[in-house]
């Protein structure tokens, strides 16, 4: 009899239709809620993953650039949502502490490129003084280094030339200003002016280092630079590269840049030998240097160089490290291309202070891209977007960062910093 009435009294108990809707609709908020928590975590997390291999991408060209001794650069491209790294491999190397006497002369390539010259290629130099122990004076005619066509010296997408050279030229001599006045009452000052500009503009650079057809760097009488890459041909204002002294110079070509610099200061280039590009902008340089069959000499038997090199370096890029972030995640600012010296440390020829990285979560704004609701193109660098205007020096790049920042100061945001030493943050 207990239990049959325990029984029916278990049977009597159960919920109502009430009690079911009200557990459901419990369960149904916590499960919102915790959706709504995983969301803003998964965010939380993504936004700091993604700056964390932006971190990574940079700290990697740093490396490279410490543990080569060779320039390297990334690009933070917020247009494309990308930020790639590209390092520069040595390729070949040349120093000539073995040169033996007249015209046998052997340079020897050290470092880790591995590549020996042989003895019978070098013609025409005399090995004298150099910058560290010997060099090779290239003033006789048809004077040259062959270095030989191997696979290897053929680089296209990123070249980078660096030496030593010091050349005895002469500036050519100013006129006197009793002769500028008489050029003036003559009415010739100005022809004769245009006339010598055109003899110098025509006349040929002498060699540093050449892969003829792809690629070189030069300097003129007047010690202009002068770089390569195909047809495309730049060069530097005169007396660069001044006379009686050893003066490093470099050409890097990334395929977007065609930059010279003598003694770590980038100069300003005017192109020639290249159509103008469309509206009359600045013609730019080709994607890629072209692969051609001929050997790459130091100096060249058709314009030697009329002075001494030493210490010439060849690199290539290697292949690029990238990485793109998430649709929603977005970086504030402008194309930023942040470039390393040998020693890892952020290079003062193109950065004066610290560089930062705002990356920030932007899910529900539609206007991010290409550009903003503030008119800032994030396809192009500062300095691009900033020679638009009539005024590009009223524009500053710190106040215009922090006006796009303040715009987006409720968003969810991670910000990066490269400092002077080039350590990442």
């Amino acid at each position: 009899m207990t239990s049959c009435r325990g029984n029916s009294l278990l049977r009597a108990r159960g919920f109502t239709l009430a009690e079911l809707l009200v557990v459901i609709a419990l369960i149904a908020l916590l499960g919102s809620l915790s959706a709504g928590a995983y969301q803003v975590a998964r965010r939380n997390y993504s936004l700091q993953a993604s700056a964390g291999r932006i971190q990574g991408v940079i700290r990697a060209a740093r490396t490279s650039a410490i543990l080569t001794w060779n320039a390297s650069f990334v690009v933070v491209d917020p247009a494309a949502r990308t930020v790639t790294a590209q390092a520069y491999e040595r390729v070949g190397e040349w120093s000539f502490e073995d040169s033996g006497g007249g015209d046998a002369g052997s340079p020897a390539a050290g470092g880790a490129s591995g590549i020996a010259v042989r003895r019978e290629i070098a013609s025409g130099a005399t090995p004298v003084p150099g910058r560290l122990g010997k060099a090779l004076s290239f003033g006789g005619a048809g004077a040259q280094v062959d270095c030989g066509s191997e696979a290897r010296f053929d680089l296209r997408t990123g070249i980078l030339i660096e030496a030593w050279v010091r050349h005895a030229i002469s500036a050519p001599v100013k006129p006197s200003s009793a002769e500028r006045e008489e050029a003036a009452r003559e009415g010739s000052r100005r022809p004769r002016l245009a006339a010598r500009k055109a003899l110098q503009a025509a006349e040929p650079a002498a060699v540093i280092v050449r892969k003829q057809g792809a690629y070189g760097l030069g300097m003129t009488p007047e010690g202009a630079l002068e770089g390569t890459v195909g047809s495309f041909v730049v060069r530097t204002e005169d007396g660069v590269v001044l006379p009686d002294r050893w003066v490093h110079v470099l050409l890097r070509f990334d395929g977007r840049r065609l930059e010279l610099a003598a003694d770590g200061v980038p100069r300003r280039c005017t192109v020639a030998g290249a159509p103008p590009g469309p509206a009359g902008s600045e013609p730019s340089p080709p994607p890629a240097a072209p692969v051609v069959p001929a050997p790459l000499t130091i100096s060249a038997a058709d314009r030697p160089f009329p002075g001494a090199i030493d210490e010439v370096r060849l690199a290539g890029a290697t292949e690029p490290l990238a990485y793109a972030w998430a649709p929603h995640e977005h970086v504030l600012g402008w194309k930023k291309v942040i470039r390393f010296d040998r020693r890892g440390h952020l290079d003062p020829a193109h950065h004066a202070g610290p560089v930062r990285i705002v990356l920030v979560d932007l899910p529900d704004d539609p206007a991010m891209g290409p550009t903003t609701s503030l008119a800032v193109d994030y396809s192009v660098t500062f300095e691009e977007w900033a020679a638009r205007f009539e005024k590009p020096g009223d524009l500053h790049q710190d106040v215009e960062e922090t006006k796009v920042e303040r715009a987006h100061a409720g968003a969810r945001s991670v910000a990066i910093e490269v400092d002077r030493l080039g350590v990442v943050r």
